[in-house]
């Protein structure tokens, strides 16, 4: 990447913008018009300076900003400089901790939206049909059906996490619908990072694998209200699995990460 774009109109500073932001949401805009790749690495700082308009001290902040948000990575050493990250739940779920944090959110609350979203989202699926996801659905769906019982045994608390948010991630994409993906992969991310050290008996891994084929099912029939109904059921049987295994988990407070 040698040049920034001027495709289109430039977008007037917000008279109470800092010109740090103002710059920051430019570059954004910038990658996003051009489709940039993930890492793809960004114009010198003088190629940027002389394109924006603006000081370093300016275009240091904006970087910074985007590289908190995940947008970017700062690469060290020669040839170094900002490079071009992947928009994804992990970095929208990270910024968001921070907010839920500070208003007392806790983990009971958290459940208690996914159980609300995920119900939604199967159904979109199964409507929506994507013909791509679905056939990355069943070819999970397959590879799941191949886990024997010492498969399981084999595997750790963090592995099997992993695998059955795995399946939420699959389901999320196929709703069609960017920001109730970002948002439920965002909540999954977040509860994933805080339960991937429970232990979870053998026979509540077969139950949610068996219900998890049982959605996944329905949403390769295209039967939407099966869907949405074996999901509501699947997370409010979650809720009520870790809110009597580990009755303090509920009232704990989204952390910051």
């Amino acid at each position: 990447m040698t040049e920034i774009p001027r495709q289109v109109p430039r977008i007037r500073k917000r008279r109470t913008e800092k010109l740090a932001e103002f710059v920051a949401h430019e570059i954004a805009r910038d990658i996003f018009a051009r489709k940039t790749p993930v890492g793809t690495k960004l114009p010198s700082e003088q190629v940027m300076l002389e394109s924006y308009g603006i000081g370093r001290a300016s275009l240091r902040e904006g970087l910074r900003i985007l590289e908190v948000y995940g947008l970017l990575s700062m690469k060290s050493g020669p040839g170094g400089g900002p490079v071009v990250g992947e928009v994804n739940s992990a970095n929208f779920g990270r910024s968001a901790t921070f907010y839920y944090h500070l208003a007392g959110a806790t983990l009971g609350e958290l459940m208690e939206t996914r159980s609300a979203l995920e119900p939604t989202i199967a159904g979109l699926a199964a409507e929506r049909r994507n013909k791509k996801l679905l056939g990355a659905l069943r070819t999970f769906m397959d590879r799941q059906e191949q886990l024997t019982d010492e498969d399981l045994s084999d595997i750790n608390s963090e592995q099997y996490v992993d695998l059955t948010g795995d399946f939420h991630r699959i389901v999320t994409g196929l709703s069609g619908n960017r920001v109730l993906d970002l948002t439920a992969q965002s909540l999954l991310d977040i509860f994933s990072d805080r339960t991937d050290e429970i232990i979870f008996p053998p026979e509540h891994q077969q139950d949610v694998l068996r219900v998890h084929r049982d959605i996944g099912q329905a949403i390769l029939d295209g039967d939407a209200n099966q869907a949405r109904d074996l999901m509501a059921l699947h997370m409010k049987q979650l809720v009520e699995f870790f809110t009597k295994r580990y009755p303090g988990l509920p009232t704990e407070l989204i952390d910051w990460r």
